[in-house]
């Protein structure tokens, strides 16, 4: 058999070539199979601009489980049904036949655009331009899967938009431009990728995801190592340092150093990029000016004439792509709804700005916003907060028109170098620590380090992101949000396998899909970008920077609420066919608006006809009002789309997943008793102060005991308003409340705790209400109505909260602090979730702690308090000492200090200089940031500065009086001071849930170094409970510091020690000076061996003719604040002294 072989061999080669032509020749045909497996989806290339509307037969979703697919949270089966939506949602097709040559795949060259219709068309119209794909070898593509994109253009006009790409997966494309100006437009159309480094690109991001690495420094005195960090590491023998976030869940892990424990990182940065990533094939795919970012030319005219609309008329079907807006004069004009103002000079930004906090978070696109501010408004002062330069944090102040601008890095994966540690947070918790309000705007920005990673890291992040967004507008729904699209940016071959453009384009279609339903504003990059006539860079030129400033500015001070404005700050001038056409988009814009709250709430009803009558006075056109609208055939009639996509099919749904899963904020039946008992006090113990608690003074059951389900429920009570629907200003709104158990009785007695308000979302107005308790289960709750329009009622029946909540079998909300440990609970409310709170205060005393017998050992002039007299003298004489010498015998008593001249001397080694003028106090302040931590006998100190140096201004936060968090700053000598309430257990009335930190968490985000002084104070508010609490705490809190020496020795750390007060009856069972002098011993065993100063409190309390107060008089504050500053600022550094 063998030598028969070479006799067939010529045979075989024939047939070998035969099938090589056929296939060759009929490879139209194959490319035509199976066309039906590419996604229908797709058929709209461009999504970012379409509604997300899903595919009719979804693709089967490949979830990158070769990428420690177990980390993070495991998502709920809301989350995860979500999750294929948007997966599908954004599927891209390819070659059919995957490999070929380069010579078959898309060559722009030899491709080419054809206009439709006439040379001269009209405003308000559409322009539909055909795109052909040749290959290489001039023959036409038979498949879809390139990235193109386009614009439309009148360079002399400076006016441009962006054009829809639409995919006939058949080698042809139509790209969809709306005209909105007149004048000579061109066409311009770019292929950024051919399918075929699509698909290359979509290997890398699943195969690859690791192609960035980072590394993190661990240091502890003088021992350093550098090892590698990432989402997820490659399974060796090597142990790893889990930072997986507590609150959120997101992953984050570096090889553990071989000598150094895992929390001794002190830093992070970019490690590198990766090499040799493709094959030699797939090289070719990446080519400067042969196939990435190229021109597509046109095989004619390439452009047209755009006249007037006829008659004036510039209305646009609603089939047409309306995109979010256009550059006209190199000015961007938004066709969402928003008037578009000119901030052209730095007061009309000033005046736009007064009295608002502005957070930014994310990448260096959001920092390009803090530059641009900072740079243009003089006023603006940033502050040196001794962070790297182009990292962060910033902060930018006007104190004299209250204004506070703060941008700060999201957490990992981010390309910086290099973050310190305590500087990474995740946006989530930022948003969760703001209280919001109509004074606060939020602009975040988060796309360009997570091109490298698999698609569903970015979903996750964004899922808790949403969350946190969701929470901030439901404890402050008059908070504006802004959150930036990607965009395009300069693409090489190198760049192109990191931060192409296609990434960008994917990412950009999820975070639209992700925040459809929640109340904020996209801020479009991608648009903005695209449409403008300079080069695509990922940090956009300054003209586009300004104009995106420019819109969040418009959207932060509308002009409905500018009723006086600078010239800078007029509308930009539109011709008549520019102001209908505007008119008709917001009325298409509004109608989406209506359509997509058809199923909400009253509320949102009566807030959306609010958005439309205010439509109606700025565009002049008569809408229609949401009632009309609540069936599908009106909707059809105004043209809208009735066919609603699969994913807004289940918007409803997937809404649920903004909530904050249980396995976040536990529900739990609380089974267990508490180790300890916290002591009932008695009505008596009140003799002294009852002035100060008849006002808290509450009534209870007529029988104690009585079964829980006679109790309040709030499910089964209810309201009713009396008197008619429609009322006048000025006078006053009457509610009725009736309460009912749990049996659906009327309760017969008093004693719930209520509170409401009365409030017009639309107006952002609000005031509370006068509860009055008729002690019969009955309630009345009087309003002042004070301004026109729709008002609501809100009433709310409170629920206790502590460390430990006695058992009753009742599902309590657990709110333990993720990082420390730390425990806290509230009782669940019967109707709303554990995701809803908003504040904690001071719920009250209980009463009768003692027996009779125990009474007696507290009686104010008897035993509490009380002096013992001398027997005989009562004084000596002191002389000079003997030959000078003053040296102390070492076993003698040494206190801290003493007062002489009502001054404080030390006796610790700190030579006590004497701060007697503010620009003592600014000298030795300049250049410092000054945190204070703690309750509020640390907040003492924050008065006392801001009230002794004039320069020191505090900024107003729209926090609480006497709760904060407090802001003061000098801008002209970089002087930051600052002070936070510590978390619960804490007295205070009320603090607003978000601003509830634990010193410990506070501490790990404190940078630290030469300039930072961390001043602790906490002791007050755990007299009542048992001394394990205390030390818990104190233990969480000495970490924390440690670590924060660790990473910068230089910090000066002081914390005060408890101190006197004045005591009776009453104060004696819950703020004892012996409870005070326990928690002292503590404080200073538990700090003897750290590198911190402990202020002397008790002695200095003590030792002063001063009555003892909770608070102390401000002499003795006066010498606290010295004593510190002279620790800040030793004698070496004053000579003058």
């Amino acid at each position: 058999m063998e030598g028969h072989l070479p006799r067939f061999t010529p045979i075989f080669v024939l047939l070998a070539f035969s099938a090589f032509i056929l296939l060759i020749c009929n490879i139209t045909s194959l490319e035509r199979l199976n066309c039906q497996t590419i996604s229908a989806f797709y058929q709209i290339q461009s999504s970012i601009y379409s509604a997300f509307k899903a595919p009719e037969n979804l693709l089967s979703v490949e979830l990158n489980h070769t990428y420690c697919a177990h980390l993070g949270q495991e998502p709920t089966a809301e989350e995860a049904r979500e999750e294929i939506y948007l997966l599908n949602s954004i599927s891209w097709p390819g070659p059919l036949i995957p490999g070929l040559p380069l010579q078959f795949s898309s060559d722009s060259a030899q491709s080419y655009f054809v206009i439709r219709g006439p040379a001269e068309q009209q405003v308000g119209g559409q322009l539909v331009v055909d795109v052909h794909m040749l290959n290489f070898l001039g023959q036409p593509k038979k498949h879809g899967g390139d990235f193109l994109v386009a614009r439309l253009h009148s360079p002399e006009l400076g006016a441009s938009v962006v054009g829809q790409v639409h995919d006939h997966q058949n080698g042809n494309y139509t790209v969809l431009f709306p005209l909105l100006w007149e004048g000579l437009v061109k066409v311009e159309v770019t292929m950024v990728h051919p399918s075929e480094a699509v698909v290359v690109l979509k290997r890398l991001r699943e195969e690859q995801p690791d192609r960035v690495f980072f590394k993190s420094v661990f240091r502890s005195g003088s021992l350093s190592e550098t090892t590698e960090c990432n989402l997820c590491l490659p399974n060796t023998e090597q142990p790893l340092c889990n930072y997986t976030d507590p609150h959120t869940g997101e992953p984050w892990y570096c090889y553990k150093p071989k000598k150094l424990g895992c929390d001794t990182r002190i830093n992070h940065s970019k490690g590198g990029y990766k090499k040799n990533l493709l094959t030699e094939y797939e090289a070719q795919f990446f080519q400067s000016d042969v196939n990435i970012k190229v021109p597509i030319h046109s095989s004619g005219m390439d452009n047209v004439t755009v006249l007037p609309a006829e008659n004036g008329a510039t209305q646009m079907e609603s089939n047409k792509f309306i995109p979010s807006g256009y550059y006209y004069h190199n000015s961007w004009r938004p066709l969402g709804g928003t008037v578009m103002l000119q901030f052209n000079d730095s007061s009309a930004i000033t005046e736009c700005l007064k009295g608002k906090i502005v957070h930014m978070f994310g990448d260096s696109t959001v920092r390009q916003w803090f530059e641009y501010l900072n740079a243009f408004v003089p006023e603006l002062k940033q502050f040196n907060l001794y962070t790297p330069k182009g990292v962060g944090p910033y902060m930018a102040v006007d104190s004299g028109h209250n204004i506070l601008v703060t941008y700060r890095c999201h957490g990992p994966p981010i390309r910086f170098t290099s973050v310190f540690s305590s500087q990474m947070h995740y946006i989530p918790n930022e948003l969760n620590r703001i209280r919001g309000g109509p004074n606060v705007v939020v602009l975040v920005s988060i796309w360009s380090h997570f091109s490298t990673f698999p698609v569903d890291v970015y979903i996750r992040r964004l899922r808790h992101i949403r969350r946190a967004v969701v929470q901030l507008l439901n404890r402050e729904p008059a908070t504006l949000v802004v959150i930036r699209s990607p965009n395009l940016q300069k693409l090489d071959p190198e760049v192109s396998l990191f931060n192409s453009d296609w990434f960008s384009q994917q990412q950009d279609m999820v975070l639209r899909a992700m925040f459809r339903e929640v109340n904020v504003r996209i801020l479009d990059a991608w648009e903005m970008s695209l449409a403008h006539h300079l080069p695509h860079l990922l940090h956009p030129p300054l003209t586009i920077i300004k104009n995106m400033v420019d819109l969040i500015l418009s959207q932060a001070c509308p002009v409905s609420k500018r009723l006086k404005r600078s010239p800078a700050e007029d509308v930009l001038p539109v011709s008549a066919e520019e102001s209908n056409l505007s008119k008709e988009l917001m009325v298409q814009f509004y109608t989406e608006t209506i359509e997509s709250v058809i199923t909400t709430s009253i509320t949102a009803t009566t807030k959306h006809d609010t958005h439309i009558r205010s439509a109606e006075k700025t565009t002049g056109v008569k809408l229609p009002t949401l009632p009309d609208l609540h069936t599908p055939s009106t909707i059809c009639k105004m043209k809208l789309d009735c066919q609603t996509s699969v994913l807004h099919q289940n918007q409803n749904s997937i809404y649920s997943t903004f909530k904050t899963p249980e396995t976040l904020l536990s529900v739990e039946v609380n089974h267990t008793d508490c180790a300890y008992s916290v002591q009932e006090p008695t009505a008596e113990e009140a003799r002294e102060e009852s002035y100060l608690f008849d006002s808290i003074s509450w009534p209870g059951p007529l029988k104690p005991g009585l079964p829980f389900q006679f109790s309040s429920d709030p499910a089964r009570s209810y309201f009713v308003i009396r008197g008619p629907a429609v009322q006048h200003v000025g006078g006053q709104l009457v509610v009725n409340v009736h309460m009912l158990n749990f049996l659906g009785e009327p309760k017969g007695h008093g004693g719930d705790f209520l509170v409401a308000r009365l409030h017009s979302p639309e107006l952002k107005a609000g005031v509370a209400g006068q509860v009055h308790d008729h002690q019969d289960g009955n309630y009345t709750v009087l309003f002042p109505l004070l301004w026109e329009g729709v008002v609501y009622v809100e009433v709310t029946m409170t629920t206790e909260c502590n460390l430990c909540l006695p058992n009753m079998k009742k599902p309590f909300c657990n709110y333990t602090d993720p990082q420390t440990g730390e425990p806290w609970y509230c009782y669940k409310p019967k109707t709303l979730g554990c995701d809803t709170r908003i504040s904690h205060a001071t719920g009250g005393y209980k009463r009768n702690i003692l027996t009779k017998y125990e009474t007696k050992f507290f009686q104010s002039r008897v035993n509490i308090k009380v002096p013992i007299h001398s027997s005989g003298m009562d004084n000596v004489t002191v002389l000079p000492a003997e030959n000078g010498t003053t040296k102390m015998e070492s076993n003698n008593f040494i206190p801290s200090g003493y007062y002489y001249n009502d001054s404080w001397r030390s006796l610790g080694g700190t030579v006590m200089l004497q701060f007697n003028s503010a620009s003592d106090v600014k000298e030795c302040l300049k250049g410092k940031i000054v945190h204070m931590l703690g309750d509020s006998t640390l907040r003492q100190w924050f008065e006392y500065l801001t009230d002794f140096v004039p320069d020191l201004k505090q900024i107003n936060l729209y926090t609480p009086k006497k709760v904060g968090p407090y802001m003061a700053v000098d801008s002209a000598h970089n002087i930051l001071v600052t002070y936070r309430c510590h978390g619960p257990p804490i007295r205070f009335s009320p603090v607003y849930s978000p601003e509830l930190h634990y010193i410990a968490n506070e501490l790990d985000g404190i940078r630290g170094g030469p300039n930072v002084v961390v001043l602790v104070s906490i002791w007050a508010h755990f007299s009542t409970f048992p001394v394990g609490a205390y030390i818990r705490r104190l233990r969480h809190i000495r970490k924390a510091v440690v670590r924060l020496l660790n990473r910068e020795p230089a910090t000066l750390v002081v914390i005060r020690s408890p101190s006197l007060q004045n005591l009776d009856p009453w104060l004696s069972l819950l703020n004892s000076d012996w409870f005070s002098q326990q928690l002292d011993t503590v404080l200073r065993a538990m700090f003897r061996e750290v590198n911190v100063r402990i202020l002397d409190a008790w002695e200095m309390t003590l030792a002063h003719r001063l009555p003892h107060l909770l608070h102390p008089l401000p002499t003795i504050i006066k010498n606290m604040v010295d004593l510190i500053l002279s620790q800040a600022c030793p004698v070496k550094e004053k000579t003058d002294k």
